[in-house]
């Protein structure tokens, strides 16, 4: 259940998912055979109830959440996510059990007179117990218990120039940790559509991106 979204009243989406995970180094497969799963239910023209789940043996997750159209001044939706996993004897220690909560707002608008859109899909606290299913592969495996997640901010803006068969698109984002310093990021990239050589609809883009990672700047 990683993105919201509101489905037709009377309709049900889903979406379904089986695999193994590959690992990072050697790529070969870790872990238990996961299964996934997340659905949508339109419970009325403005209004949707989702969730979703992951069990993969000592690592299970379940979210929750509704998103309801607000018409005119866009679209908002609320999802809160439970994680449990079961370490049994990482690293020489003894049987441990970590559980935590991850709730998110997300909201966006459209703007149809200046063809633009805005999206804040951000915000989003995690506490410190929780995991995703790639952290909880990290510390079980790799013992890897960095990067652990705390508060995201993200707003993205896009703009299409029509006039000019042009698309530019702005974001920024800042992350918090529990575990390390925060990190700032913004990119900045634009496409322009054309024909050439008989071909419709070629595209050719730049982007520039900046961020702030363990207090480093990079471009």
């Amino acid at each position: 259940a990683y993105v919201p979204f509101l489905t037709r009243p009377g309709q049900i989406r889903y979406k379904l998912v089986s695999g193994r995970s590959l690992g990072l180094d050697n790529h070969d497969n870790e872990g238990p055979v996961f299964a996934g799963a997340e659905a949508s239910w339109g419970i009325s023209n403005n209004k949707s109830l989702y969730g979703g789940t992951t069990i993969a043996g000592n690592y299970n997750a379940l979210a929750l959440g509704g998103g309801h159209d607000l018409n005119q001044l866009g679209t908002v939706s609320a999802d809160v996510t439970q994680s449990r996993a079961e370490f049994d004897g990482v690293s020489g220690a003894a049987k441990k059990l970590m559980q935590g909560k991850s709730w998110r707002l997300s909201y966006s608008k459209r703007f149809d007179t200046q063809n633009a859109d805005i999206n804040f899909s951000g915000y989003r606290f995690s506490e410190q117990n929780y995991l995703t299913m790639q952290q909880y592969l990290d510390a079980r495996y790799r013992n890897n218990w960095a990067e652990r997640e705390k508060e995201l901010y993200t707003v993205t803006l896009n703009k299409n120039i029509e006039d000019y068969q042009t698309s530019i698109s702005l974001q920024y984002s800042y992350q918090t940790y529990w575990n390390q310093i925060s990190e700032n990021y913004y990119t900045l990239s634009m496409n322009r559509y054309f024909e050439a050589f008989g071909f419709r609809n070629i595209a050719a883009g730049i982007t520039a991106s900046r961020s702030q990672y363990h207090g480093r700047d990079s471009e």
